[in-house]
C-alpha cells in the first residue's frame, strides 16, 4: 500500500521513482544479519571498537582501500539516539552510522536480545 501511495503521489512509474532515488542517494540496498545465542563479550568488544572509531574525529576524511584496490573515504560517523515524543525518554547508542563518500551509508545496530522471549 505504501508503494501505491508513493506512485500515485509522484505520478511516476516504479522505474522513474527508483532512478530519481538512485540519482539523489546512490544505489543502495539493505541486508540484515541476526546473530542469536552469541557470547556477549566479543559482541560488546566489537561495538566498543566501533564506538571508538565514531568518537575519533580524525577518522573523518580518512581513506580506506579494499583488497580489490578500491578506495573509500569516510565523510561522516555518528550515533543515532531516539527521543520518545510520548514519555520523553532517550535511547542512546542504538545505531552507529558511518557514511562513506559515494555511498549512502552503512550502519551497525546494537541491541540487547533475549532468546527467552521467542
Amino acid at each position: 500500500m505504501a508503494w501505491l501511495q508513493i506512485l500515485a503521489a509522484k505520478k511516476q512509474s516504479v522505474e522513474d521513482v527508483l532512478k530519481d532515488h538512485w540519482n539523489t542517494y546512490g544505489r543502495n540496498f539493505f541486508t540484515r544479519y541476526d546473530y542469536e545465542n552469541c557470547e556477549s563479550d566479543p559482541c560488546n568488544k566489537m561495538m566498543s571498537q566501533l564506538q571508538a572509531f565514531v568518537d575519533d574525529q580524525a577518522n573523518i576524511g580518512k581513506v580506506f582501500t579494499s583488497a580489490s584496490g578500491k578506495s573509500f573515504k569516510v565523510s561522516k560517523a555518528d550515533n543515532f539516539e531516539y527521543s520518545d515524543p510520548i514519555d520523553s525518554s532517550v535511547t542512546k547508542n542504538q545505531v552507529s552510522k558511518n557514511k562513506i563518500k559515494r555511498f549512502p551509508s552503512f550502519t551497525f545496530f546494537s541491541s540487547v536480545g533475549n532468546s527467552d522471549l521467542f
